[in-house]
């Protein structure tokens, strides 16, 4: 092999040793030699571009590994290096087909994947999602961005660890190599964004930039983003690193984890770059100067709800709910540097005390610019908040959050362009039996539920047999709409004979969808609780061990179940109300992950959702066949009085029947049809609501109080006066 050729193949050996065999054993890995196996068996030398098993006792280069892995003969393997774009082919001079050299995925605080990157050889970047049936797509626009390594950062924030920022997946594995927690955005430089802020609340964060313009801009980005979130933050430029270098590179230069520590040691807290719009001298260093200089600084991104006794902290999307005593913090923070400028060693004793940055918050507290009851938060109920800006529900379209829309709440993934959701829509021809009408008005009731309006006074009844796609459906809206979602429990809707604490009521404000699932065979409907909820009507409750509130729902109910609860009263205010939705078609082929793989289409189900609320808007609710039939079977099986009028009563004008006797027809007929009779004066009040008037000396009786326009049709009930 010639002398150039050698270079070539040492040249691309690191690459190819990770396309053949994937990541190195990092506990026994060097920069200059990668190690394979649990026992490190097999090395690569990459300065000299040569291998060897040290259990096989054989080796080789380059070429002989791609020979060995592959096994390909020396020709076809030297094709798979120039297909490969490892090595040029100059005999052709073809561009090589991309290939995928590494994969580095993005997963969620729980493990869950949510899309991955791909480094390409040549060198090339592009991203793919789960497809929903174990395999991948192309596209990840609409997927959840969050940091990589996520649950390694987390895990690393709580033990106080520092966290390394780079730009690349290369160099957080670099760095992980060399014992170091790392992480990056997606996309690298440029590419930050505020959600990725709270997986770094408190944390020690040191940013490696690379050596270049967009690197440095980068870096400063994100000193921006997390100056109010980070413990402490620090931009860290390497030594001697060549331009367009990264650390990577420094690493493999020589570099070390001591090193980059040492260094870091010596950088000064990067959260100064925050306080340039802050001149500190112009503020006393008394808790009230340093509670004003808080308020300079802070005043756009934090807010102190007076009823909820809680900081709100602006995250970039949405205002969130402080639960780690970040403004303390902050307080003692700006103390110090009040402090600090001002050089007053006697100041410096009096704001070390934890006592008085309490006092600081507290002056804080009631400053104009932070000040603000419960009733400024998520008043617009057209707003949707995503984790990628608000949507317009008007319109349906997504624009930038803005924090004077005060949105607290978020949907769990950003809107795509379009509601190309395939594997969503078969799944609904099939549960509802390829009803159009019905798959229609799924759409526009789940476009409804995005609002904060209830002016349809309604709830959505679920019902059919186990299998049918019920709880599919509605864990898979309720997942989309995130922090506008609650469940409650069944019992909060249905009479148990127990009073309930309104803590399950106070639960619910301003949630938009409430969900409820797997209802007791037998057990009756809360009649005026429903009418309460779905009417708009204020509702009073507390939380445990505080004062009651008052709030006006915005929450619709979906509820699903395979038995339907007992109705006693079937007037026209809960005809009004309930939707009655038979999913009782069975699946052709059942698939029992149908619901993991409906989060790939997350995105897309959010659009479909959002363009159902559009038509609602302009057409309202429009109730399909199938579910004025269901809705009408309902109250027809749950009106017993009805039932008991048409089969033992004789209804007309002239008729007239004495009340004690009717009554005592109708408690035998409701006992044996298994419901509650209830009272006699219940029965009279509902008998008066159909439209039959009480009157005295009932069938010519001399003082007997019955109902006129109804008579017992002639069998034994005649005999129970």
């Amino acid at each position: 092999m010639s002398g150039t050729q050698n270079n070539v193949f040492r040249a691309c050996a690191r690459d190819v040793v990770l396309a053949l065999l994937g990541q190195p054993n990092k506990a026994m890995s060097t920069r200059d030699e990668l190690r394979f196996g649990s026992r490190g068996s097999l090395s690569i030398d990459l300065k000299k571009g040569v291998w060897h098993d040290h259990e096989a006792g054989n080796g080789g280069g380059v070429l002989e590994l791609v020979m060995r892995e592959k096994s390909l003969g020396q020709s076809d393997a030297a094709a798979w290096l120039r297909d490969g774009g490892f090595i040029p082919d100059r005999e052709r001079q073809l561009k090589p087909k991309p290939r995928i050299a590494e994969a580095y995925d993005y997963v969620s605080a729980e493990g869950e994947v949510l899309f991955r990157v791909l480094r390409m050889v040549p060198k090339d970047f592009r991203q793919q999602t789960p497809d929903g049936r174990g395999g991948w797509k192309w596209g990840a626009k609409n997927a959840r961005k969050v940091l990589y390594r996520l649950p390694q950062v987390l895990e690393a924030v709580r033990a106080g660890k520092t966290i390394w920022i780079v730009e690349g997946e290369k160099s957080v594995h670099a760095l992980e190599t060399a014992g170091l927690t790392a992480t990056c955005s997606p996309g690298g430089a440029g590419k930050w964004r505020q959600e990725y802020n709270a997986a770094l609340e408190g944390a020690d964060v040191v940013v490696l930039p690379d050596n270049d313009s967009a690197g440095k801009k980068h870096a400063d980005d994100i000193v921006k983003a997390l100056s109010a979130v980070a413990g402490r933050i620090r931009i860290l430029g390497l030594p001697d690193l060549a331009p367009k270098g990264d650390v990577f590179d420094w690493l493999r230069n020589g570099g070390s984890a001591i090193d980059l520590e040492r260094l870091a040691d010596g950088v000064r807290n990067a959260e100064a770059a925050r306080s340039g719009d802050v001149d500190l001298a112009a503020y006393p260093p008394t808790e009230d100067g340093i509670a004003l200089a808080f308020e300079a600084r802070f005043k756009d991104q934090l807010r102190f709800d007076h009823n909820a006794g809680s900081w709100f902290e602006w995250t970039g999307s949405h205002w969130k709910r402080e639960e780690t005593q970040l403004a303390f913090h902050w307080c003692r923070t700006i103390a110090r540097e009040l402090v600090a400028v001002h050089d007053d060693a006697k100041a410096a004793v009096t704001m070390a005390r934890a006592g008085s940055a309490r006092g600081v918050e507290a002056l804080a507290r009631s400053a104009r610019a932070f000040a603000v009851t419960s009733a400024v938060w998520d008043t617009e109920p057209f707003l949707l908040g995503t984790p990628d800006g608000t949507v317009d529900l008007r319109t349906g379209q997504l624009r930038p959050a803005r924090q004077d829309q005060y949105v607290t709440r978020l949907t769990s993934v950003v809107p795509a362009e379009t509601p190309e959701c395939p594997l969503w829509e078969q799944f609904l021809w099939e549960a509802t039996g390829a009803d159009r009408e019905s798959i229609r008005f799924l759409r526009a009731w789940c476009g409804y539920c995005l609002t904060g309006d209830t002016r349809e006074h309604a709830l959505a009844f679920i019902y059919g047999p186990g299998g049918n796609g019920k709880s599919v459906f509605l864990n898979t809206v309720a997942a989309l709409l995130g922090d506008y979602a609650s469940t409650a429990a069944m019992e909060t809707f249905t009479t148990s004979g127990v009073d309930k604490h309104s803590t399950d009521l106070a639960m619910l404000r301003g949630a938009r969808l409430v969900t409820a699932s797997e209802t007791e065979e037998g057990r009756p409907w809360a009649e005026a609780r429903i009418k309460q909820l779905t009417g708009g009507d204020p509702v009073t409750a507390r939380f445990m061990r505080q004062d009651f509130f008052t709030y006006k729902p915005h929450f619709k109910l979906m509820i699903v179940g395979n038995h339907m609860p007992i109705l006693h009263s079937v007037d026209d205010a809960l005809r009004r109300r309930f939707n009655i939705i038979g999913f009782t078609h069975k699946p052709q082929a059942p698939d029992p992950m149908l619901e993991e793989k409906l989060r790939a289409e997350q995105p897309a189900i959010l659009r479909w959702m959002i363009d159902g609320c559009l038509d609602w808007q302009m057409n309202g609710l429009v109730r399909p066949q199938a579910v004025l039939k269901a809705t009408e079977e309902y109250f027809a099986e749950q009106d017993v009085l009805g039932q008991f009028l048409e089969a033992c009563c004789i209804v007309s004008p002239e008729r007239e029947e004495v009340g004690k006797t009717l009554y005592g027809a109708w408690v035998e007929f409701a006992k044996a049809a298994g419901d509650d009779p209830g009272s006699s004066k219940r029965f009279s009040s509902s008998l008066q609501k159909r439209g039959f008037l009480r009157c005295r000396g009932a069938k010519g009786t001399h003082d007997q109080r019955g109902f006129r326009g109804l008579e017992l049709k002639p069998m034994r009930w005649a005999d129970a006066s």
